[in-house]
């Protein structure tokens, strides 16, 4: 079974530990009497969505005929390939779904959610950092220092500084999509040949940038006040 198996069940552990550490108290959650039990559903289903559509668009990019056999594609563990992008996006789009399904405060459950799985996914890049047979001051850690900051600023951001619901989840998305694919074209050597990642994750840092700009109506905060004569 591959190494990286153990370190997905790792980091699912810290995303449960952090969303837990986040939820309980939250003022949010309080006043709206959504228990912990409701909390941790959303998250099982969020993540098993996410890793659904991470195996889905990892076949649908790189399709083969042996993914048309059932074992072969959810077998991941002995067959692997998972896509990040794909996996997040999908789990966001399930995310918010089951979530107004359920009439939970989408809003702040995201913001929730986000900081949880950046602490996980923190962590995950950082063990794969260190399980390399080459430990080299590359991206391979230029990566999860950048996402342990954001980390750290926007746990600052979500207890200290006021912003709306959702807004921390989509700067999250913002930096994870510019990030993942800087980092994807850095590597790959080139910017003109664009696969499949590439565009869900543009499309990502697009609709978090307008969802951004309206959130928190920068547009009008930008705007200098007219002096009259």
């Amino acid at each position: 079974m591959q190494p990286f198996i153990f370190i997905l069940f790792f980091c699912f552990l810290v995303f449960l530990f952090c969303l837990h550490l986040f939820s309980k108290d939250d003022f949010v959650l309080l006043r709206k009497n959504i228990s912990m039990e409701r909390v941790f559903n959303l998250a099982f289903l969020t993540a098993l969505s996410g890793l659904f559509f991470a195996r889905f668009f990892y076949v649908l990019f790189h399709f083969h005929s042996s993914f048309l056999n059932p074992l072969v594609f959810f077998l991941f563990p002995y067959f692997p390939g998972l896509s990040l992008p794909g996996g997040v996006a999908g789990g966001v789009v399930f995310f918010f779904f089951w979530a107004s399904y359920r009439k939970l405060p989408q809003a702040r459950l995201f913001d929730i959610f986000s900081l949880s799985f950046l602490c996980a996914l923190t962590v995950g890049f950082l063990i794969n950092f260190f399980l390399a047979q080459k430990i080299v001051l590359s991206l391979r850690i230029a990566v999860p220092v950048i996402y342990l900051l954001l980390f750290i600023a926007l746990v600052r951001i979500f207890l200290l500084v006021k912003l709306k619901d959702a807004s921390i989840g989509i700067l999250f998305l913002l930096v994870f999509s510019f990030l993942s694919f800087a980092v994807a074209r850095i590597g790959a050597g080139n910017l003109l040949f664009l696969n499949g990642e590439d565009f869900i994750l543009i499309e990502m840092f697009l609709l978090s940038l307008v969802f951004l700009v309206k959130q928190e109506n920068l547009l009008a905060k930008g705007k200098k006040p007219k002096i009259r004569g």
